[in-house]
């Protein structure tokens, strides 16, 4: 096969002409779900090339249907035609100078490859679908990538304009949305409504990360389409504005809907490891998972996060002042790297949200004083990590600086702490009171 790099725009038709020789015609039927019909109704004449969507993890589909699935992908031919699409897209990626030709290419091909993905993402094989996500992954860069800075109507980049509008205006960048957001819930470990037994608990949490990802890109492509795509003479659809599709899909239907599931799942664990068939998995890197997302989406929303700040307040402190985080995974020494994430994703939520954030400023500064007791509750520790202490006291200084409104009670806070350890021996309040004032700056 040709090298990646090498491929030029022939070469690209070739390879994708290729991989649809690769999968059968009519190796699946056409679907009766509705998702199907987004993509036929402005077109619908429109035949799709190569395996037809079925979403809903193949649930529906016949035990022939399911059989012929099997055979075709035991054969090699699925990996093959997987591999040989993810080569085309990199090599346009690769490509530094015009990709007019090469999105070309992908106009010609589009059919197929919209068909071809939906069906990898829904395949009940966690392996498939990952490789699904990274192709997706490539096309939607490509198309990002190829969206013009300039005036439409320049005449500027007209062929990255049709690709883009191929794909908006067929409804495509929806129907792929929508197969992917129930993955939000469905791709939790330990939650997953999938049968996981004979796959790894990391290719779940790999699929969490990747739909995140994938779904930001999405609604990226959504975004900018609203804007700069919409006839003229209409008004932008706000519940097709970036900010929104991030906001009420990953955060309200994602991380805050997730977090709490994720943190009860440490309940349910000896020591915080979870034993399922032969794999060990970690709930507390499905935290830092959506932890890791909570931040890049603080940094894409930038200012808009603050119609999400009280829901924001709510999930951090519910990781660093979680018991089943500190009591039941003892021995695990991410829970410190779990609270130092979360730390830091306050104070960049601080930094942001400075001329908001006075209102929840006792809540925050409740939930480290709750935090530092907890560390103190535990039998097997007399000091809190130099690192989440650090981190704590400097959430302090921001809050003092940054926040309008009265200076932080220090004297009251630290005697409300030591009024609730009333299940520590005096050894243990003494530890809890020294670490509160050096965290709160108050003398003995």
């Amino acid at each position: 096969m040709m090298q990646t790099q090498d491929l030029d725009p022939e070469g690209l038709r070739t390879l994708f002409s290729d991989a649809k020789t690769l999968v059968t015609d009519n190796l699946l039927k056409s679907p009766s779900t509705g998702v199907d019909m987004k993509l036929r109704r402005r077109r619908e004449e429109a035949e799709f090339g190569g395996m037809r969507p079925q979403l809903g993890h193949s649930i529906s589909s016949s035990n022939h249907e399911a059989d012929n699935r099997a055979a075709w992908k035991l054969s090699g031919a699925m990996d093959k035609s997987l591999s040989m699409i993810q080569s085309g897209l990199q090599s346009i990626l690769s490509k530094n100078t015009d990709r007019a030709d090469y999105l070309k290419v992908v106009m010609q091909h589009y059919r197929f490859l919209v068909s071809f993905l939906l069906n990898v993402i829904d395949d009940d094989d966690l392996e498939v679908k990952i490789k699904g996500y990274e192709i997706l992954q490539l096309l939607c860069t490509i198309l990002l990538q190829a969206f013009p800075s300039k005036d439409l109507e320049m005449g500027t980049n007209r062929v990255a304009v049709e690709t883009v509008k191929i794909f908006i205006q067929n409804n495509i960048i929806s129907v792929f949305i929508e197969a992917l957001q129930p993955g939000l819930y469905n791709y939790l470990p330990l939650n997953s409504s999938l049968s996981v037994q004979a796959h790894a608990n990391s290719d779940l949490l790999t699929l969490l990360n990747q739909t995140y990802t994938v779904l930001n890109l999405l609604f990226r492509l959504q975004g900018f389409a609203n804007h700069k795509l919409v006839n003229t003479n209409a008004r932008p659809n706000s519940k097709n504005d970036y900010n929104t599709l991030v906001g009420e899909n990953l955060l309200i239907q994602g991380v805050f809907r997730s977090l709490p599931l994720a943190i009860n799942d440490t309940s349910k664990t000896d020591e915080g490891v979870v034993l399922q068939s032969e794999n060990e998995f970690l709930p507390l890197e499905t935290i830092s998972c959506l932890l890791s997302h909570m931040e890049t989406i603080i940094l894409d929303l930038n200012e808009y996060t603050y119609l999400y700040l009280h829901k924001f307040v709510i999930s951090l402190n519910s990781v660093i002042s979680s018991p089943s985080i500190f009591f039941l995974n003892r021995k695990n020494t991410q829970r410190d790297v779990i609270v130092c994430q979360a730390l830091t994703v306050y104070g960049l939520l601080i930094e942001r949200l400075w001329l908001k954030i006075a209102m929840h400023r006792y809540d925050i500064l409740g939930g480290l004083l709750l935090m530092i007791q907890l560390y103190y509750s535990m039998a097997d520790v007399d000091s809190v990590s130099p690192e989440v202490m650090s981190l704590s006291k400097d959430i302090v200084q921001l809050l003092e600086v940054l926040s309008p409104g009265k200076p932080v009670d220090r004297i009251a806070e630290c005697k409300k702490v030591v009024d609730s350890l009333e299940r520590l021996d005096s050894y243990k309040k003494a530890q809890v009171c020294q670490s509160v004032r050096e965290l709160l700056g108050v003398s003995e």
